[in-house]
């Protein structure tokens, strides 16, 4: 059997073994890098949409708030806040709110009123739901 007498070849399959090592460490963290990224980015739009629901539970609440107490009409009123609240349309980036309320009937014998009505979030594309009550007592 024939032996080498230099080592000439060793050190190219050392160098190779070398930059295969660094290049597998760089994908590695990169692959790392890219998921991080596209978490962030995914909890950013869960939590803007989050956010943008509780927008639209403000937003109907301070409309209640301004309700006059000789307010006959609740409901026209309601229905009428909820189409402006609906039709404000694109907050940027993708980002909207709308308001599904049930209207329920409305005497003044049933004191309280129950309004319940949920408020849906979009950014992106995730969703969020916020449910909510205003309760109207007449005095």
């Amino acid at each position: 059997m024939k032996y080498l007498k230099n080592s000439n070849g060793a050190a190219l399959v050392l160098t190779l073994m070398i930059i295969t090592l660094l290049l597998l460490f760089i994908l590695t963290l990169f692959l790392q890098v890219t998921n991080t990224n596209k978490q962030v980015n995914r909890m950013e739009q869960q939590h803007d949409a989050r956010l943008i629901a509780e927008m639209g539970v403000t937003y109907l609440r301070a409309a209640m708030d301004n309700l006059e107490e000789d307010e006959q009409e609740i409901s026209n009123y309601l229905e009428e806040k909820v189409k402006e609240a609906n039709n404000i349309g694109d907050l940027g980036g993708g980002r909207h709110f709308t308001l599904e309320v049930e209207i329920p009937e409305i005497n003044e014998a049933a004191s309280p009123i129950e309004i319940t009505y949920t408020s849906i979030g979009v950014s992106g594309d995730r969703t969020e739901e916020v449910e909510d009550t205003i309760k109207i007592t007449y005095e």
